[in-house]
């Protein structure tokens, strides 16, 4: 799992799955999130339950900050596991 912070954009990239987040990325990927007007995920490889959470953690942290959160460029198996999870309703694109 790659993020950087590109002016008011985070953008995701490589594989985001239980296998490459890690607590220290997943602190510094909702740091940035807070700080994020949305997310690019246009270069994300390979997903799992773990990018759902990640996204989710983004999300949950801008809407106590009262500020909405953009998502673009989900890749389609992303997309199916948020419906399964049926947390496609909370995230804008």
């Amino acid at each position: 799992m790659q993020f950087m912070l590109d002016e008011k954009w985070v953008r995701l990239s490589g594989n985001i799955t239980e296998d490459t987040v890690n607590e220290q990325n997943y602190r510094a990927f909702c740091q940035a999130a807070a700080q994020a007007e949305g997310i690019d995920l246009s270069r994300v490889e390979e997903t799992d339950s773990a990018c759902v959470a990640l996204l989710v953690s983004a999300l949950r942290e801008k809407t106590r900050q009262k500020q909405p959160l953009r998502f673009f460029n989900i890749p389609t198996g992303l997309a199916t596991l948020m419906s399964l999870y049926e947390v496609d309703k909370w995230i804008v694109s």
